[in-house]
């Protein structure tokens, strides 16, 4: 409880920052871009370059930011089945060709759970963004679902990549932890706010140089509307 309250102040001080920054960074965006068309110059032009970059890397942090503050409702009248979750895989598949392989096992006989289906997107995107960083061009990324318990399901997203080092695995579900220069630290912290919602819980296990497993547990049936 004591987590989720710090959790919960600190998303109202980031979507506040992100309020304050948002309009001068448009601005100082949009004046960039007028520099760039009015100078030739090869030097001015890899400057403004640079800060036209940063800028972008910024706005896309507040964006996370207040992302993170939301306070959704789980929509958990939707109903997430395996031929959701297929066809979401093929999708991203299909937009990752040169990423290396992916495997999916997922089980057809398995019954659709009650879950937010744009949430839980979410979530297996962030995961699937970060698996695909990790391998290399001959990697592979394997998905599978199978029944966890009589009331709860399971999804697992394993990859064979640089794998996370035991001290870190402790740390990448907090806010702002990356270990990446363009990250923001916030993905796999809203992951888990999500999945919590869902009355479910997300676990890692890796070991540096062979992979990392993300794995999924929600209920079929959570009970009542839960907040993000």
């Amino acid at each position: 409880m004591a987590q989720a309250e710090r959790l919960a102040t600190l998303g109202e001080l980031m979507a506040g920052v992100a309020h304050e920054v948002r309009n001068p960074l448009t601005a100082i965006r949009g004046y960039v871009q007028i520099l760039r068309q009015q100078t030739s110059d090869p030097i001015h032009q890899e400057y403004l370059s640079v800060v036209l970059k940063k800028s972008i890397q910024l706005t896309k942090l507040f964006s996370n930011c207040s992302n993170f503050h939301v306070h959704a409702t789980v929509n958990g009248n939707k109903s997430a089945s395996m031929h959701w979750l297929k066809k979401l895989w093929y999708w991203y598949k299909r937009r990752r060709t040169s990423a290396g392989r992916f495997i999916s096992e997922l089980d057809n006989e398995l019954s659709p759970i009650n879950a937010d289906r744009e949430l839980l997107k979410q979530v297996l995107l962030n995961i699937l963004i970060n698996a695909v960083q990790a391998i290399s061009a001959r990697g592979k990324i394997r998905i599978q679902t199978w029944q966890y318990s009589d009331s709860q399901q399971a999804i697992s997203i394993e990859d064979n990549g640089c794998g996370i080092d035991l001290s870190l695995q402790k740390k990448i579900f907090d806010p702002f932890f990356t270990t990446k220069a363009s990250g923001t630290g916030l993905g796999l912290a809203l992951s888990q706010r999500i999945i919590n919602a869902h009355q479910g819980d997300i676990r890692v296990a890796s070991l540096p140089g062979y992979g990392a497993t993300f794995t999924l547990i929600l209920p079929i049936n959570p009970q009542g509307n839960q907040t993000v």
